[in-house]
């Protein structure tokens, strides 16, 4: 940063001699030699408008109801994102909002929109009296002590939903972006064939359950140290958003292949638009100080430079657990220099099995006899990007890797803009299979998918040329807590 201040020197000095020449003009009043000259330090001015509020177009046109005491912010929230909201229940309703306060209340008509595949949404869940609740309801779902409070927790047969709570700095509308996407997704259903009728793939037999979990947060640093003016400040705000679509089986004891199976397509994102604090959509931006911005900061950032992610099962007891089946091992490989991969897998299981999430018929648990499939094989394309696989026998482990950050344009005094990638949508598919092997006929044991990211942006700056680049990394805090755990409904 020294190299930086010299630079930046001799615009300090030409602000000196311009405010002598122009001293004959000025008005000054007398001061005692106790008192200290004042100045007041130059924040410059951006040549990009700040940015606005974060919070999405999407709203959710299903109907959908609020029960008891929803707070008071969260219902305002609610208003501008479901179309359809009100406060009664009816054979209708798609969506349900309650509190801890008023499961046992409004139970009656929690359980209607539950068994007509809507989705209950718990607002500031409490863990011990949401699990209590559903113990005594009967109902397969937990809510996992992982440290961290949820804004929500929202499910239905097949889906669940976990929202961390919100930061300081942003709006419950705002920290509402991704939830809405998912009750959207969520409420399309699909259909499944009848058993008996010879199909084995299992996607056509049974639904996937899904598990979907979004960290939110925010950053700010110090980009610049200047001596005549206000430092520079680079703000943004990020999400982060890991989906795991899931079919669970059981292959019967007496079998070689007898155990749990859990069949796993992931997809890993960071939302990176907002990491910006000015409306530039390639994050890239001017800085202007001094008397008729003669001082010019050229800024970049935040842009995404790297995500790790890893997903492993264990135990109630957070255990790892599990294991690969051989020749499955979590996909995409490893990438490197290459510009398409490959995300699924095709797998045959020769058992007769269980398959589903509750006995319901063809939407749930069902029996197989003689072997299922499953095939979800799918090219993707990348640009910008490597992807490093660094599985173990029982975690799936990735690094998705940016490159082609910005640099200093000899041509145009400039920085180069971010790859896309960067400043946008960036995502990572996989799947894999884990198989327990030790469970039983009619056990009760319950599994938990955990989840570890770890986020780091980049930023840059410059004052007069290359010579004067400065580039910085910035890890997202996720705190002491930054693995979050989910329960699995098990195969029945």
């Amino acid at each position: 940063m020294m190299k930086t201040r010299f630079m930046h020197y001799w615009a300090y000095l030409l602000f000196v001699y311009g405010s002598l020449v122009c001293a004959p003009f000025l008005l000054f009043t007398a001061c005692s030699d106790d008192d200290e000259p004042t100045m007041e330090m130059d924040e410059g001015v951006p040549d990009s408008p700040p940015r606005g509020s974060i919070a999405t177009d999407a709203t959710v046109d299903y109907p959908a109801a609020t029960l008891g005491n929803i707070p008071a912010d969260m219902r305002e929230a609610l208003t501008i994102r479901f179309s359809r909201l009100g406060n009664a229940v009816d054979e209708d309703t798609d969506v349900l909002f309650v509190t801890n306060s008023d499961l046992a209340s409004y139970q009656e008509e929690i359980v209607a929109v539950y068994e007509n595949d809507g989705i209950i949404v718990i607002v500031d869940p409490d863990v011990s009296a949401t699990n209590e609740w559903l113990k005594q309801i009967g109902w397969e779902n937990e809510l996992v002590d992982d440290g961290v409070e949820k804004e929500l927790y929202a499910f239905g047969k097949y889906h669940q939903y976990l929202l961390d709570k919100a930061y300081e700095g942003i709006t419950l509308n705002e920290h509402l972006n991704y939830f809405v996407d998912w009750v959207n997704e969520s409420l399309v259903s699909g259909l499944q064939a009848e058993p008996g009728n010879g199909e084995t793939a299992i996607d056509k037999l049974v639904a996937a359950q899904t598990i979907t979990h979004t960290y939110s947060y925010s950053m700010n640093v110090q980009e610049t140290d200047p001596d005549t003016f206000a430092p520079d400040w680079i703000s943004g705000d990020g999400s982060f958003t890991a989906k795991y679509s899931i079919y669970a089986l059981y292959a019967f004891q007496g079998q070689p292949s007898a155990g749990d199976y859990y069949i796993v397509s992931a997809e890993y994102t960071a939302h990176n638009k907002d990491m910006c604090p000015v409306e530039s959509s390639t994050h890239n931006w001017v800085q202007e100080h001094g008397i008729w911005g003669w001082i010019k900061v050229r800024l970049c950032g935040f842009y995404l430079t790297r995500f790790n992610v890893e997903t492993f099962l264990t135990n109630s007891k957070k255990e790892r657990i599990g294991e690969f089946q051989a020749n499955y091992s979590p996909v995409p490989l490893t990438t490197q220099g290459s510009t398409t991969y490959s995300s699924g897998m095709s797998w045959n299981l020769g058992a007769d099995i269980a398959a589903g999430v509750d006995a319901k018929g063809p939407n749930g648990s069902i029996t197989i006899k003689g072997g299922v499939s499953f095939s979800n094989s799918e090219s993707r394309t990348i640009s910008d990007v490597e992807i490093l696989n660094q599985s173990t026998n029982n975690s799936a482990k990735y690094e998705y890797k940016v490159n082609n950050l910005p640099s200093y344009v000899v041509s145009k005094i400039a920085i180069s803009d971010p790859p896309l990638v960067s400043v946008s949508n960036a995502t990572l598919f996989g799947s894999w299979i884990w198989r327990v092997p030790n469970t039983k006929d009619r056990g009760t044991d319950k599994f938990l998918i955990g989840t570890k990211p770890e986020i780091t942006y980049g930023s840059c700056h410059f004052y007069t040329t290359g010579a004067d680049l400065v580039r910085s990394q910035h890890n997202v805090d996720f705190g002491k807590d930054d693995t979050r755990y989910t329960a699995i409904t098990p195969p029945n």
